[in-house]
């Protein structure tokens, strides 16, 4: 990860520092370090690491199976309601829970 180095950061008014979405070998996540201030404007202006993060995990495609784990810093995941090591476990279906 290269770590840009800056004297101050100023986000101005709608400013946004995001990140590239992880790919399952690079992104994921927003770096920089700066020796002064970081400002964030007032209006609407952030930085935001929101949905760019480890891949969630898919559905259960029948009400007997489970859906599949989320991604983790362990791999990809596998079908199973137990936590993949900080990616989440996968959900199971209903019959109450079905959209008709």
């Amino acid at each position: 990860v290269t770590v840009p180095h800056y004297a101050n950061v100023t986000l101005k008014n709608r400013s946004v520092i995001a990140g590239a979405p992880w790919n399952g070998l690079t992104g994921g996540v927003i770096v920089f370090r700066s020796t002064g201030q970081v400002n964030v404007g007032p209006t609407s202006s952030r930085i935001s690491a929101c949905g760019i993060g480890f891949r969630g995990g898919g559905y259960a495609a029948q009400l007997t199976q489970s859906g599949f784990q989320g991604e983790s810093y362990t791999g990809l995941q596998t079908r199973s309601i137990q936590a993949n090591n900080g990616g989440g476990g996968g959900g199971m279906l209903s019959p109450s829970a079905c959209c008709i």
